[in-house]
């Protein structure tokens, strides 16, 4: 017969132990792992669970930048994947997805990351130039000088996207 565990409400102690030293392992910035302890009651019910997945998505965006920094695009990737699965509405994951597939020389897989972000809201000022640097540098120079141009229209007063158009 299996035992009952009773927690009077709260997580087992497990839980708590893993969760404490998930965030003594974020808060020194040893995000890898943190991810693993955190990854362990990423699905714990109540508060405690809440808080795993954001400190979990928060340790998944800062290894994926500490990856991307060393060049390995693909590993940065998908912990910035796995850090938007668990934020989908975290608006600079794309930014960094997209840079990631720049970084590989996907600039299809670029330019189709940031046209997400756009159509879901999560796009930020700089997103027009990104996205038309990424179509450029995919060879499609026309979607380039009609993204900016549309994003001239939307912000006649930005300088920095006319001079953008004036570089292409």
């Amino acid at each position: 017969m299996a035992r009952e565990h009773k927690t009077n409400g709260r997580p087992p102690a497990d839980t708590w132990s893993a969760y404490q030293e998930g965030l003594t392992a974020f808060d020194a910035a040893r995000f890898f792992d943190a991810i693993t302890l955190l990854t362990s009651i990423r699905d714990a019910d109540g508060l405690l669970g809440s808080l795993a997945r954001f400190y979990l998505g928060q340790a998944q965006l800062y290894y994926g930048v500490s990856e991307l920094r060393a060049g390995r695009n693909a590993a940065a990737a998908r912990h910035f994947s796995i850090a938007r699965e668990i934020n989908p509405k975290a608006s600079g994951l794309s930014r960094f997805i997209a840079a990631c597939h720049a970084g590989q020389g996907r600039f299809d897989r670029a330019a189709a990351e940031l046209e997400r972000a756009a159509d879901a809201g999560l796009g930020d000022a700089d997103q027009p130039i990104r996205l038309a640097h990424a179509f450029a540098r995919d060879g499609k120079l026309p979607r380039a000088v009609e993204t900016l141009v549309r994003a001239i229209d939307d912000q006649p007063h930005r300088i920095d996207v006319r001079l953008q158009l004036g570089l292409l």
